[in-house]
């Protein structure tokens, strides 16, 4: 849901610039409570580039398909004094925090937004999600 527009326009070849993003992993032995959804993916056979050199070296660097984008939720309680802001207005929702985590925050730098129009629509949905 946090990326829903982006993944439609997959199919036509819309792509995020991601420009020296770290890849993400779910830790081993994490807090099993909270839900984890890498919502933006590398396109296969991407590589992290150890020696810096933009070229790839099969003794030191594998190829694969890298986590960039995770949208993270857990539920958490209501308030204990009764709060009205901490429970939905709707009716069966559950207050939840969301995170929406990247591995380099020059994603949403203004050159890279100037360039890539998906970039800015990558931001609104990740706000729009985060704001439920």
């Amino acid at each position: 849901a946090s990326v829903s527009t982006l993944s439609k326009l997959a199919a036509r070849g819309a792509a995020v610039l991601l420009p020296g993003s770290a890849s993400l992993d779910k830790l081993e032995g994490g807090d099993k409570e909270y839900r984890l959804d890498f919502a933006v993916k590398s396109v296969p056979g991407s590589y992290a580039d150890v020696e810096a050199n933009f070229a790839f070296d099969k003794d030191s660097e594998k190829k694969a398909t890298y986590n960039l984008v995770a949208a993270v939720s857990r539920d958490v309680a209501p308030a204990a004094d009764g709060d009205k802001k901490a429970t939905s207005k709707e009716a069966g929702d559950k207050p939840e925090m969301r995170a929406f985590v990247l591995g380099d925050a020059d994603v949403f730098t203004d050159p890279v937004m100037d360039f890539a129009n998906t970039n800015r629509l990558l931001l609104l949905e990740a706000l729009r999600w985060l704001g439920g």
